[in-house]
């Protein structure tokens, strides 16, 4: 028979073969460029990641100068009320906006916290800032170097900065941060220290303590409540139990603070020369 009829339909494979051919190239192109847009949409995200994080910490970089620069200002500006030239009453006066000046809370840089970035950094630039707050507040409370105005005036605010803080302790069922106490491990019994100190911080859901000592304007009993005070509460933070009816419990965080003048009475010691 012939053999003629045959090659159209010889074509007609080709022409079907040719269409898959084209169709399976257009799938795979698709899926190339799909692949691309992804690789491209990944690498717009991850550079728009790095700049975030690069101006997040620079950021956190400006903030940590201003802050420093903030106290190094305090600090000068308290040296330079004993130079030549400043009268009492200038002094005095100074001082006092000083005291107001260090309410202002130290900054602890949380908003700059990344899960990449240096936070251990950022908590160490926290602490210095704090320390640097609280040596001001230190020397704002000593009668000897601020005056017994300004001195009470900054230990009563002491005083209520520690209560609140233990109500916000309270309040939250954890720790709270006290901007003004300034973490003491090894605190001296020869120099009284008017700024409240922590001397363990213990378990967060543990028994919490406060011990106050009463100050005095006789520095011979304010410096022997100070030893009494510190003794106890070094004791307290010796312990890792507290006895307690049913055994015992975890011991919380362990601070030593004064008892201002001003508050003392009432619920608290009336002779001035107690805990």
């Amino acid at each position: 028979m012939a053999t003629g009829p045959e090659a159209p339909r010889v074509n007609g494979d080709r022409e079907v073969d040719s269409d898959h051919s084209i169709e399976r190239l257009g799938k795979r192109l698709t899926l190339i460029g799909s692949v691309i847009a992804i690789l491209v949409g990944l690498n717009t995200v991850v550079t728009g990641w790095v700049a975030r994080a690069e101006a997040r910490e620079e950021s956190f970089r400006e903030a940590l100068e201003r802050e420093e620069a903030f106290w190094r200002d305090r600090y000068s500006e308290f040296v330079g009320l004993f130079g030549e030239g400043v009268t009492l009453d200038q002094r005095r006066a100074r001082l006092f906006v000083l005291e107001g000046l260090a309410a202002r809370p130290a900054a602890h840089f949380r908003e700059f916290t990344s899960w990449t970035g240096d936070n251990v950094g950022k908590a160490q630039a926290a602490d210095r800032i704090r320390d640097l707050r609280v040596r001001l507040i230190e020397a704002l409370s000593s009668e000897a170097l601020a005056g017994r105005e300004v001195a009470q005036t900054r230990q009563v605010r002491n005083f209520e900065e520690t209560l609140a803080s233990a109500n916000q302790e309270t309040a939250s069922g954890g720790a709270s941060p006290n901007d003004a106490a300034v973490t003491a491990a090894t605190p001296s019994p020869e120099r009284i220290v008017f700024t409240t100190q922590v001397l363990s911080a213990g378990k967060p859901q543990g028994w919490d303590f406060d011990v106050f000592w009463c100050a005095n304007p006789n520095p011979a009993v304010a410096a022997e409540n100070y030893r009494e005070g510190l003794h106890i509460a070094t004791f307290l933070a010796s312990l890792d139990k507290i006895p307690s009816g049913q055994g015992s419990d975890e011991r919380g965080r362990v601070r030593l603070a004064s008892l201002p003048q001003s508050r003392q009475g009432g619920t608290y010691p009336r002779t001035g020369n107690g805990l």
